[in-house]
């Protein structure tokens, strides 16, 4: 099932909890921000696709924090995280398994990046995994090894890029904490198409009975934005598609707002005029 909730500002978190796979959803602020996709499955169940909009915090970022329940086990999942559309997602998650048992959990971060990034642009990002556990001790691991992986999704659809790491294992025998790190980038052109529409990670990892999984990550992105000023579908030429997505976009907007090409917070006559300035192939 899919569910969209509002998340609070990450000064503010004041927590909210979602039944996501029955009951109502409750709205508890005015969505300001792009929306940030959380998929998450326990145990090969159906997975959970829970989108989160933002709270503003100023300086282009935008907040998410808040508490979603899967009603199959009552295990938690608490987020807490930060974006700036432009360049960069990061932030962390946290489930603690208390369901007596050892559970096998697939989880995925995604968000839609605006502008779009072109192939060529350097992606980079960092993600710590953690392990707390309780008296008893217990273990995290990658299920199936290699299956760690950072998710940049390409234009108009599909992956450009699937960045593969090598699996994690970690154990305690008591009552304690440890952390594994990968940091992964594209410092490089990729081919294929621009990269990217969305970018974020996929985790499967099995976690113990009454240990805590938190994952943290930072995720930025440097490139250039568009072929050419006007070209709004990142097509290679202004046209039609662009003129129609500039007239979509028409009246007042705050950023992310790539219509507004004089950057005056509007999309106006003048973005309209300077888009016929730049009609054809990109040169």
């Amino acid at each position: 099932m899919t569910t969209r909730i509002t998340s609070h500002g990450l000064r503010w978190k004041l927590g909210l909890s979602v039944a996501l796979l029955a009951g109502p959803v409750t709205t508890l602020a005015v969505a300001d921000g792009p929306a940030i996709q959380i998929t998450w499955s326990i145990n090969g169940e159906p997975p959970n696709v829970v989108w989160l909009d933002g709270i503003e915090q100023g300086a282009g970022s935008f907040g998410y924090v808040g508490v979603a329940i899967d009603t199959l086990t009552g295990i938690e999942l608490t987020y807490d995280l930060i974006a700036d559309p432009y360049a960069s997602l990061g932030g962390n998650l946290e489930i603690l398994n208390d369901t007596g048992t050892s559970i096998d959990v697939f989880i995925q971060v995604a968000m839609p990046f605006t502008p779009v990034f072109l192939e060529g642009s350097e992606l980079s990002g960092n993600v710590t995994i953690g392990l707390t556990t309780g008296p008893g001790g217990g273990t995290i691991s990658s299920q199936p090894a290699a299956l760690w992986q950072a998710v940049i999704d390409g234009a108009p659809a599909g992956p450009a890029a699937w960045l593969f790491f090598d699996p994690f294992f970690m154990s305690n025998g008591g009552q304690a904490s440890a952390a594994t790190h990968q940091h992964f980038g594209i410092p490089a052109p990729v081919p294929g198409p621009p990269i990217s529409v969305s970018v974020g990670y996929a985790l499967n990892f099995s976690l113990t009975s009454l240990d805590l999984c938190s994952i943290t990550s930072t995720f930025t992105a440097f490139g250039e934005a568009l072929t050419c000023l006007g070209d709004l579908d990142v097509g290679g030429s202004v046209g039609i598609q662009d003129m129609i997505l500039l007239l979509q976009n028409w009246g007042p907007c705050r950023p992310p707002c790539d219509a507004d090409l004089d950057g005056d917070g509007a999309v106006g006559i003048e973005d309209f005029l300077a888009l016929l300035a730049q009609w054809g192939p990109c040169g």
